[in-house]
């Protein structure tokens, strides 16, 4: 101890104690970023699937946490606590959301998530020895496959007369889906997830009925539809029916009001027996037809022609030998 001005020697020593202690950032993941991805394995396109890992603080004080997605996957990868203080001793579960709108695929040995730690008293940034989180994710559509791809065509039906045709879609996806069929002409109410809000179990479009409309394929199933065609008055029909398919990727050109839908075509003839005696050339449509005899031989060139003379309604086979045993002209 001394005077304030320096003019004396020090009296008495005095000893001052100074003490300093020092601390690490300690904090794992698990499961080990190292060993085990985030993998997220193959999604549905438009649908949601959850992962998780635990951040564990192993030092002595509260440390900070801030997770960053890489940009590529921003727009489908989600953390739901980004960043949080997590006591000494203590845990945080992370739960991570992949919601993917389009086709994606990303193999799980990229970096998906980057972990930084800070701490909460000098708030600075530490160095870990943690890597980045590795992330991996498929996502696909549903598809499935109709056969006969495009339609059904009933051909001519008698009036008055049933018949029956089938068609058959196949799920060959891997994941199951709700399907259902409905008339273009009488479309049912979708809700606002994009599903008709009531499938119908049959469905009538115009002459046609199908005794299914409605259900659900497993991967690799198949239903099969049966469609009976009534045949009623003398005239054509044509139906457009409407396959709506969950999560199959857009829809064609002729039903973007309805998406998720494909367009098939059902089609029969409805027709009056009776015999045709006025269209000529459809009834000799194998044989050679002129107006006269002697147009059809200035035509042919020769006379041994056989041809159906229209003006004089006579069936000629012109010359033939008498030991043929049939020749001559012939009324029809």
């Amino acid at each position: 101890v001394r005077d304030s001005e320096g003019l004396r020697d020090p009296t008495e020593a005095g000893h001052v104690t100074v003490q300093a202690e020092t601390f690490a950032v300690e904090a794992v993941v698990e499961p080990d970023p190292r060993e085990t991805p985030l993998d997220f394995g193959t999604v549905l396109v438009n649908s949601s699937s959850t992962r998780t890992f635990d951040i564990v603080n192993c030092g002595r004080f509260t440390i900070r946490y801030k997770l960053s997605v890489r940009r590529a996957l921003r727009d489908f990868i989600s953390v739901d606590h980004p960043s949080e203080e997590i006591p000494k001793g203590e845990k945080r579960t992370i739960t991570v959301s992949c919601t993917p709108t389009k086709l994606v695929e990303v193999p799980p040995e990229r970096d998906g998530l980057l972990l930084q730690l800070f701490d909460t008293i000098s708030k600075e940034s530490v160095e870990h020895k943690i890597p980045p989180i590795r992330v991996g994710v498929y996502a696909l559509y549903n598809s499935f496959q109709v056969t006969p791809p495009r339609g059904v065509n009933f051909g001519p039906v008698e009036k008055g007369e049933k018949q029956s045709r089938t068609f058959s879609f196949r799920n060959v996806g891997i994941f199951p889906f709700e399907w259902c069929l409905f008339d273009y002409a009488d479309p049912p109410t979708f809700g606002e997830d994009g599903r008709p809000t009531q499938p119908t179990a049959n469905l009538r479009a115009g002459p046609f009925f199908m005794n299914k409309a409605s259900g659900k394929l497993e991967p690799d199933q198949e239903e099969e539809v049966e469609v009976v065609f009534e045949a009623s008055g003398d005239q054509d029909y044509d139906s457009k029916i409407a396959i709506w398919v969950d999560g199959v990727q857009g829809d064609d050109s002729g039903t973007s009001s309805f998406p998720g839908t494909s367009a098939y075509l059902l089609t029969g003839q409805s027709c009056i027996p009776g015999i045709n005696t006025t269209e000529l050339q459809t009834i000799f449509e194998e044989q050679f037809f002129a107006r006269t005899l002697e147009d059809a031989v200035s035509i042919v060139g020769r006379p041994d022609v056989r041809v159906f003379c229209e003006a004089d309604r006579i069936f000629s086979f012109g010359p033939v030998l008498a030991a043929g045993g049939r020749g001559g002209p012939n009324s029809v």
